[in-house]
């Protein structure tokens, strides 16, 4: 079974997940708007006292993708099955939803969405999402974020540490840290700044993590790149 691809003439993709994946969704959602998407995240959709379960329903009923982020933190949230639920009854009354599950950590799929095709945010980050949408969708920004990715991918540990610090200030770095390592350590705050973004730099290759960091670093500064 194959995710199903809607034609929309504002597309529109509901993003479905756990509280605790807010900051991987809000980059997945910058992504998807650069290739032409809208995104319907709670965040940014639910005012204050409106009825939450209604604007759950109204922003997949509008929706012509329902990405699903999915994690062991999703496969434990009431919500997130709720929204599942949801999205299964507007694709049987054909209602113009696609079903695409974003697989963020190894945790298997419901069996319902086992045979969909899905995206390995996990193994393949941002760069996934793009390949996916951009042969359907074309942004209107102009930015190519793929190709901010590869050109920080190319450079050495060294150059990579040049370009972060004559483009970021050491604020902007503990943010950095912190989206893709968590919390910075405090002794850090106490080391000259090229060391500080040189363990950035190691820790993130340790934990196989420097895919997530260039993605992070083009999201928010993809002035970095050279």
């Amino acid at each position: 079974m194959s995710a199903v691809i809607v034609e929309r003439e504002e597309p529109q993709a509901f993003l479905s997940h756990s509280s605790l994946d807010k900051a991987v969704a809000r980059r997945v959602a910058a992504a998807l708007r650069k290739v032409g998407l809208e995104v319907w995240i709670d965040e940014s959709e639910i005012s204050p006292g409106s009825s939450l379960r209604k604007a759950v329903e109204a922003g997949i009923e509008e929706s012509g993708y329902f990405l699903l982020l999915w994690s062991e933190n999703a496969a434990r949230s009431q919500w997130v099955s709720a929204e599942i639920d949801a999205a299964f009854v507007q694709l049987m009354n054909e209602k113009m939803v696609a079903i695409v599950p974003i697989r963020l950590d190894a945790t298997a799929l419901p069996t319902l969405l086992a045979g969909l095709r899905y995206i390995d945010y996990a193994r393949d980050g941002i760069q996934a999402i793009r390949a996916f949408f951009e042969p359907e969708l074309k942004g209107d920004d102009g930015h190519d974020g793929a190709d901010c990715c590869d050109r920080l991918g190319a450079l050495s540990d060294r150059d990579l540490r040049k370009v972060i610090h004559r483009g970021l200030t050491m604020d902007e770095v503990e943010v950095v840290w912190n989206d893709v390592l968590g919390q910075m350590d405090a002794m850090m705050k106490y080391k000259p700044d090229q060391n500080v973004i040189m363990d950035l730099i190691n820790r993130a290759r340790m934990r196989k993590k420097l895919g997530e960091l260039h993605e992070v670093l083009c999201e928010d500064h993809p002035h970095v790149a050279p």
